[in-house]
């Protein structure tokens, strides 16, 4: 501004605009009708991502990792009978990252989605759920961010109805 625009036919010097963190919004519940009968815990090495592509899957995205091929990226699969349209929903929330919110009691499923919205997936206040939650969070840390999200109709099925590669930002 200083230095170009200065010397320019009708530059106006002003102060910019201050900038303003938003506090992040609480969680949303997820639509009833589109909740997962259930969620596990489940964790794949960076090197099974190089067939991806080669996996059915509906609605997703995925991305090239950077990561060694033994580093283990942790992710949630949630199963449902409605698999295709909770796939179809989450595909237009634009899914960012999944991260547990902590409490003593429970702990929360979080997707942040497209922007500015929040949604909670599930919540947990059974021991053996949070201790998955707190080795989720952890595992993340060491895969650098990267996480996944995975639905399907159900434990036996091959193809994935959503499958979504994350990173926490």
């Amino acid at each position: 501004m200083e230095t170009v625009y200065a010397d320019q036919p009708g530059f106006q010097a002003i102060d910019p605009l201050p900038l303003k963190l938003m506090p992040m919004p609480n969680p949303q519940p997820i639509p009833a009708a589109l909740m997962g009968e259930k969620w596990i815990t489940a964790c794949l090495a960076a090197a099974e991502f190089s067939e991806a592509d080669q996996w059915q899957i509906d609605f997703g995205e995925l991305f090239t990792l950077n990561l060694p091929e033994a580093t283990p990226v942790p992710g949630i699969i949630i199963y449902s009978r409605r698999a295709t349209p909770l796939s179809a929903w989450m595909s237009g929330a634009d899914p960012v990252f999944l991260s547990f919110s902590q409490s003593i009691s429970q702990a929360q499923l979080i997707l942040d989605a497209g922007g500015e919205t929040r949604w909670n997936l599930a919540t947990v206040t059974n021991g053996k759920a949070t201790a998955d939650a707190k080795n989720f969070e952890n595992t993340k840390l060491t895969a650098k961010g990267v996480h996944f999200l995975a639905i399907q109709a159900s434990a036996e099925s091959t193809n994935f109805a959503g499958f979504w590669l994350l990173q926490t930002v």
